[in-house]
């Protein structure tokens, strides 16, 4: 099978690191192109795989979240050049391929993961996100009221135009869109996994090496983007002083973008930014995981918490009681619970059998339910559904006439 795999951008966020983890799981049985915008163009074999990059327009006026014209057209001449049994789109917002992509679905057999909101907000992503106003048909938007009921008429007929069948990452999602025109296409709810092989062996003593945190020490670990305020990681770090203050064996380590100064306690860590591979090490080094995010959809950090068998404080937004089984592979909190998510963490850290037993539970779960093999079958046997119901579509009324 001939697959076109389609994002914004590459690395860039949580869509398009499932598309790339994706792109490697069917590439060994299907001829894959994973196609991307970026600062300039280029095309070259790829481990596997052919990669394509379509050079954004420098300028990137607002009408281009709709329609990218000359990035579109890029995009319809390789798939012309590929000729793709399917197309499988992923994140096409921040004024990259524009809404109106999708509409080569016309031509080509096609589906859309839905990784987020952004395909009914004004935003390039919901604004605040944990905004639910486009449950309402945004009538009740706050930050651009007469402006995000005209993107979501605009948007709406576009989503009535395309054919395309939709893969959701969680049941919370599918009724999310309920109300929506998306809401009426074909969907199939497949959750991301992860791939299981990178945490078979993680060495999460070298990274405790590395930090000099002692093998008797706990450390709680966060993970995530913080310069985003609803990731919540100043709500564990007010957490984290008065832990740390109380017990003289508890680390936190906050790993990802930040703009923190420096705490002036060695036992609170602010690494940065991590490469992908090191990553299993990292989480593999954490007693617990805690999450405060206040939105989220179904967030790659907690499956990999629970791949390299630690459990997990978060609170239960989104999808993520899809994800995390509460007291049994983790702990689910009200959201905005800070006093409660302080103390489900101080529960864990003084109890390390309670810890081992959800840690292994969790890994058992990712196993049954959440590994990157299970995601690429599952997304095979859609493929195959889409283009077998598409031959139907085309063929049955050729036999009529004839």
């Amino acid at each position: 099978m001939r697959i076109a795999m389609v994002t914004s951008r590459y690395p860039y966020g949580g869509a398009d690191e499932v598309a790339m983890r994706l792109v490697r799981g069917l590439q060994s049985r299907h001829e894959v192109t994973f196609i991307t915008t970026g600062d300039v163009d280029a095309e070259r074999d790829e481990d596997g795989h052919r990669r394509v990059v379509i050079a954004r327009p420098r300028r990137q006026p607002f009408w281009q979240h709709y329609h990218n014209a000359t990035v579109v057209r890029r995009l319809k001449k390789y798939l012309d050049d590929v000729h793709p049994d399917v197309v499988h789109f992923h994140s096409v917002a921040n004024r990259t391929f524009g809404a109106s992509s999708l509409l080569v679905s016309k031509d080509v057999p096609t589906v859309w993961s839905l990784h987020d909101m952004w395909s009914q907000c004004i935003w390039h992503k919901p604004h605040p996100a944990d905004c639910e106003g486009m449950l309402d048909g945004c009538r009740s938007c706050r930050q651009m009221p007469v402006l995000s009921r005209v993107n979501r008429w605009l948007k709406e007929r576009i989503w009535r135009r395309i054919d395309v069948c939709l893969i959701l990452c969680s049941e919370w999602m599918r009724r999310y869109l309920a109300g929506s025109a998306l809401g009426k296409k074909p969907t199939t709810v497949i959750a991301n996994g992860v791939d299981l092989r990178r945490f078979a062996h993680p060495d999460g003593a070298s990274v405790r090496s590395e930090m000099d945190i002692p093998d008797e020490a706990c450390v709680v670990l966060f993970v995530g983007n913080m310069m985003i305020p609803v990731k919540g990681h100043r709500e564990l770090l007010e957490i984290a002083r008065k832990v740390v203050s109380d017990r003289s064996d508890v680390w936190f380590v906050f790993v990802g973008e930040h703009g923190e100064p420096s705490t002036g306690n060695r036992r609170i860590v602010f690494t940065g930014g991590m490469p992908s591979e090191k990553m299993p090490d990292v989480f593999a080094a954490a007693d617990v995981f805690a999450f405060p995010s206040r939105a989220e959809y179904a967030p790659l950090v907690i499956l990999e918490a629970m791949a390299a068998g630690v459990p997990q404080v978060t609170y239960a937004v989104g999808g993520i009681p899809e994800q995390v089984q509460h007291g049994r592979t983790g702990v689910l909190v009200d959201v905005g619970d800070q006093t409660r998510f302080g103390a489900a963490l101080t529960a864990l850290l003084d109890d390390p059998d309670e810890r081992r037993a959800m840690g292994l539970a969790a890994r058992t779960r990712v196993e049954r339910q959440f590994s990157l093999d299970r995601q690429v079958s599952r997304t095979e046997e859609l493929y195959e559904r889409v283009l077998a119901d598409r031959r139907v579509l085309f063929t049955e009324p050729e036999r009529e006439q004839a």
